[in-house]
């Protein structure tokens, strides 16, 4: 979801010089830009080697003449989007009083895997939007590692939905699901000081070294930026007589608030460069 919204905030900039301009005056133009190899710092969102071609007519409000192919190299904010690309239409329909961007193709790679959603339409006067993106081949391994001080770590490759809903400048997300494809994999939760994940002790003596044969997760986020897992493992743990069993456990985490952190840490910096090395 991340790099739908995201993609979001370099169009809404566009959005918001011709919004400024057509509230003065009724226009009729063309324009036409290429950016090639560029960088971009908006709303706190890095995003590095930008290449685009747009095509623009206004007459009261702007609109595509052709659709535009969009691609970055990569995003950042606290997450890091490796390769967005998609493809924009602005439908200005002044007879429904409609303003519109069409996304289309809109895809990115993401902890080894790729996000992606078919189609977005974002209302542009409402600023909202309605849309799912398929998450495909995610490294656990790479989703834990954000949260490494809570003693959590595991393997495991994750698919799933998340249905989208964005207002204004707020994400959130209700009814997504997730699920591990077979075989399955490992999660070792040994918390230390600093862990604020609240499992109960009769779960807790599992998850040191529970081999799991499924994984599945029910995903909410909210517009406060709270992220809510309803996770449910079925394995066994080797040292608890490798009884099989299904664990439930739920956790609620301040997601807006690690994100902002990781956007300014150093380990996020050198993941950057990393990336955009890779793709050189």
């Amino acid at each position: 979801g991340c790099a739908m919204f995201y993609f979001f905030y370099f169009f809404d900039y566009l959005f918001f010089f011709f919004k400024q301009k057509t509230a003065y005056e009724i226009y009729q133009c063309d324009w036409s830009s290429d950016v090639c190899s560029s960088d971009l710092a908006f709303n706190e969102v890095n995003l590095t080697g930008i290449n685009t071609v747009l095509d623009l007519q206004t007459i009261e409000r702007v609109r595509t003449r052709r659709p535009a192919s969009f691609r970055a190299k990569v995003v950042e904010y606290g997450l890091i989007l490796e390769d967005l690309s998609a493809v924009l239409t602005l439908v200005d329909d002044p007879g429904e009083g409609e303003w519109i961007a069409v996304l289309s193709d809109v895809e990115a790679g993401v902890f080894g895997g790729r996000v992606r959603s078919d189609r977005v339409r974002y209302d542009i006067n409402r600023q909202s939007s309605q849309f799912i993106v398929n998450v495909a081949a995610l490294d656990l391994a790479g989703i834990l590692e954000l949260q490494a001080e809570a003693g959590i770590a595991g393997t495991g490759s994750i698919d799933g939905d998340l249905p989208i809903t964005v207002v204004g400048d707020t994400v959130s997300i209700t009814g997504g699901l997730l699920a591990a494809r077979p075989p399955g994999g490992v999660i070792a939760y040994r918390p230390g000081p600093d862990s604020k994940i609240p499992i109960p002790a009769g779960v807790l003596r599992y998850l040191d070294n529970f081999l799991y044969h499924a994984l599945s997760a029910r995903v909410r986020y909210t517009p406060q930026g709270i992220l809510v897992l309803e996770i449910e493992l079925k394995g066994a743990n080797p040292g608890q007589s490798n009884r099989q069993v299904n664990l439930n456990v739920r956790i609620e985490d301040d997601f807006a608030t690690l994100m902002r952190a990781l956007h300014i840490s150093d380990v996020v910096t050198q993941r950057v460069e990393e990336a955009i090395s890779r793709q050189q």
